[in-house]
């Protein structure tokens, strides 16, 4: 089996950068792990399929990572898909974000400077489109997250375009015209349980709302939570943490049980704040990190809330060390 190579290197990465965490955390298909890589299928607007495998440069550099782009071998790889490709892996991995004062604000505060176990370069994976990141939210509904894994795996593999290379066959994330045309039946076949119905309206509504949606970037917070607050089923919930996945509005923060139960635990103790009570106090205290903030308050929290002497009832599913 032939297929078509490109390499280039991403040098521009503002440190710190952590690259083994993006390996080991959040790793959701079509996201991958081998070994020492972390993989990306995209898509391009053409129906292109790409493997993109990214790696840490050899002398093991923080701000270099080496890339791996593969199509089929009819298919040849142009400058300007390059440039996409650059573009979007270094927008999804957030390497061009500046953190010294989001540092500034865990070194200030005992709790957090447990909580982030010295990996000060750590950055939340982004999605490459508005779409799987209203999915990955959906998915994450009242699931663990080895459901949401396997979720997404099953979304991918049944419904994505697929790319066969010699080391093996590789699924993009589904389009919204491609769930659009499934029954919400063909759909629950993924194993998303309830979740079906409301994937249908929304993969619906990306259809109907296409060339809206290509300007979303530009468009202020109040319009886009009224924009797809127009979803069935879609929420302030929802459409926060879409916010944070898909757009790394990195201020939003998403009220669960589980981040209930952080909160209460380690800062509001006996104050019983409803959920915009919380959103407000995060945001007052940790203002535009506040989304970021969460993240790392519920990444690994059994661990490391025992260092500092809390034991946790709720244990963080965050860490997937291989999804293949």
């Amino acid at each position: 089996m032939n297929f078509f190579e490109e390499i280039f290197v991403i040098s521009d990465i503002i440190l710190p950068y952590d690259f083994k965490y993006h390996i080991e955390y959040y790793v959701i298909y079509p996201w991958i792990t081998n070994r020492s890589e972390l993989i990306r299928i995209l898509e391009d607007d053409d129906g292109k399929v790409y493997k993109v495998a990214i790696s840490q440069s050899l002398d093991n550099c923080d701000n270099r990572l080496n890339i791996i782009v593969n199509v089929r071998s009819n298919e040849v790889i142009t400058g300007q898909a390059i440039d996409w490709i650059r573009e979007t892996i270094s927008r999804c991995l957030g390497l061009n974000e500046n953190v010294t004062d989001f540092i500034s604000i865990v070194n200030r505060d005992p709790i957090l400077t447990a909580a982030i176990q010295n990996r000060y370069g750590r950055r939340d994976k982004s999605t490459p489109t508005l779409f799987e990141g209203m999915m990955n939210v959906i998915f994450s509904q009242n699931a663990r997250f080895s459901r949401i894994y396997s979720m997404a795996n099953n979304f991918c593999t049944m419904y994505g375009k697929k790319i066969e290379l010699p080391e093996g066959t590789y699924y993009s994330f589904p389009t919204p015209y491609k769930i659009s045309q499934l029954s919400i039946d063909e759909i629950k076949e993924s194993k998303v349980g309830y979740r079906a119905k409301v994937i249908k309206e929304i993969a619906n509504f990306f259809c109907e709302n296409r060339n809206e949606l290509k300007n979303v970037k530009y468009w202020d917070e109040c319009k886009i939570e009224k924009f797809f607050s127009n979803i069935n089923g879609v929420g302030p919930y929802t459409i926060n943490l879409f916010l944070h996945v898909a757009l790394r509005k990195l201020d939003k923060v998403h009220i669960d049980s589980y981040v209930r139960e952080i909160l209460n635990t380690f800062y509001l103790k006996d104050r019983h704040y409803d959920d915009e009570e919380m959103v407000d106090f995060c945001n007052k205290r940790w203002g535009k990190y506040s989304g970021s903030i969460i993240s790392i308050l519920t990444t690994d929290t059994e661990i490391w809330a025992e260092s500092i002497g809390v034991k946790m009832n709720i244990k963080s599913g965050a860490a997937m060390k291989n999804n293949n």
